[in-house]
């Protein structure tokens, strides 16, 4: 067996990655676009990739943006820079330029991995072992929306990922599983749940591109062709599965995880009565800054026992919540208060912004100890069987189709068009209306092409409204 560079005591994602490895080398890793690719070629490819930034100087610290299309690349790219000792940024690359552009100038990395970088990497001979990854080191940085008009990075790390996988193997049910899929890009954290957990504890992951996802006939088919055990999904997504008319083949068959929004009881009970029996549905709630989810709630078998509304759940090992009030103190038992959240699952803060970072990562005193925790800004109370149910947000932050959402930033973007000075952005009945103050009148079809130059078309005002003052009605 070849030598492996920089083991070390305490594991990483990296090390179980290198474990699997070892028990099955042969086992299919990674399934897209008909490509099979075993856990010992995933190995190989990203150990090429790993010494290639190595030897030009990538290491501990360093961000390296990944800009490739969902697929076995993609899988071998991240890896590789695990392994290499570097974080990787994952890049959409369906984003406007521009917000490309500020991703990649704010992480002012060395490198990029593109097409061209990639295939140039592989061109090498194969390499040794490697691993120089540890727990304290950042693993990988997620850009959501920011209220200032910019999009923020969220740094986690090694410790922060590793464990949050372990816990969710038990916790979501997830070794009963033998493959996964991943139904969206990596640009959001929220496939992360199916990557990781396929990569670490010896499933097979299916990558779907999100193209395909667009074609329901072509998604069917894929589902007939191939047993998927389990996935995640935002609620909206899977709506639009059931209004296509006979959905149940692109169920799983164990697992269905639910998360990146609120998901309505209605829905729920219609998943329920379409799954097998023994197929386990959870709602799995967690901000990214608290990596991918941190609250399991598992829904009863028999619809009888639904509770009014899906509950976020209760925290998995490794986390710690707190629902407090204005003035930081616990709130009693039913009242309302915001969830701060704390554990081995808070990441490090935000990239490059320490001011955002001591806002929203707090040092607090609880029972006489420290805690550093996050403030989600989500307003939540704790029922007497522990459940925490979400009530709202304490801000103007909303999610559409899972993405995290600040109206704060279109707004912003709005205000930079030459013919608006106020403006206020609202979202009502799952629409983006913006409500605006000019001493002209406005094309809308000039300022949609403006805005589509920063923001992407999820985040694009659906109405426009003129009015005479903003402040007379906001």
């Amino acid at each position: 067996m070849n030598k492996i560079i920089g083991v070390k005591d305490k594991l990483t994602l990296v090390d179980l990655f290198a474990e699997q490895v070892r028990k099955t080398p042969n086992a299919y890793a990674v399934l897209s676009n008909g490509s099979k690719v075993s856990f010992s070629k995933l190995d190989k490819v990203s150990n090429k990739v790993a010494s290639q930034l190595i030897q030009r100087g990538i290491g501990k610290g360093d961000l390296v943006p990944v800009m490739l299309e969902c697929g076995h690349e993609i899988i071998s790219a991240l890896l590789g820079i695990l392994k290499s000792g570097a974080a990787f940024v994952p890049v959409d690359l369906t984003l406007p330029d521009e917000r490309i552009n500020y991703i990649i100038q704010d992480c002012n990395p060395k490198i990029l991995i593109n097409e061209k970088t990639y295939a140039t990497f592989l061109e090498n001979s194969e390499s040794e072992c490697i691993n120089r990854s540890s727990l304290e080191q950042p693993a990988y940085v997620i850009y959501t929306s920011g209220s200032t008009g910019r999009p923020k990075g969220v740094l986690v790390n090694h410790g922060n990922i590793y464990h949050y996988v372990n816990d969710v193997e038990t916790a979501l049910s997830l070794q009963d599983c033998t493959s996964l899929a991943i139904l969206g890009g990596f640009s959001a954290d929220a496939g992360y749940t199916a990557v990781f957990s396929a990569l670490c504890f010896g499933k097979t992951l299916h990558v779907i591109p999100v193209k395909q996802i667009t074609s329901f006939h072509s998604l069917r088919s894929y589902f007939v062709n191939n047993k998927i055990d389990g996935y995640k999904i935002t609620p909206s997504l899977i709506q639009f599965f059931l209004q296509q008319g006979d959905a149940t083949v692109l169920l799983p068959q164990k697992v269905l995880i639910l998360g990146g929004e609120a998901c309505p009881i209605s829905l729920a009970a219609s998943l329920r009565n379409l799954v097998q029996p023994s197929c386990k549905i959870f709602n799995h709630y967690g901000p990214t800054e608290t990596t991918v989810g941190v609250l399991t709630y598992e829904l009863p078998i028999d619809i009888d026992d639904f509770p009014n509304e899906v509950p976020l759940g209760k925290p998995l090992e490794h986390v710690k919540v707190y629902i407090l009030n204005d003035s930081l103190e616990p709130c009693e038992e039913g009242q309302m208060g915001e969830l701060f959240i704390s554990g081995e699952l808070v990441a490090n803060g935000y990239l490059r912004n320490e001011e955002l970072t001591n806002q929203k990562f707090i040092v607090h005193a609880h029972h006489n100890k420290m805690h550093r925790m996050y403030r989600t800004g989500d307003l939540v109370t704790q029922k007497e069987n522990r459940n925490i149910i979400y009530n709202g947000r304490a801000d103007d932050q909303i999610k559409i189709n899972g993405y995290r959402v600040e109206l704060g930033e279109i707004e912003s973007v709005i205000r930079e068009y030459k013919t608006i000075c106020k403006c206020v952005v609202l979202y009502q009945n799952r629409k983006l209306i913006a409500f605006y103050e000019s001493d002209l009148p406005i094309n809308e079809q000039d300022i949609h092409s403006f805005l589509k130059n920063s923001l992407p078309e999820y985040m694009l005002p659906h109405k426009w409204v003129c009015i005479k003052k903003v402040a007379s009605y906001f």
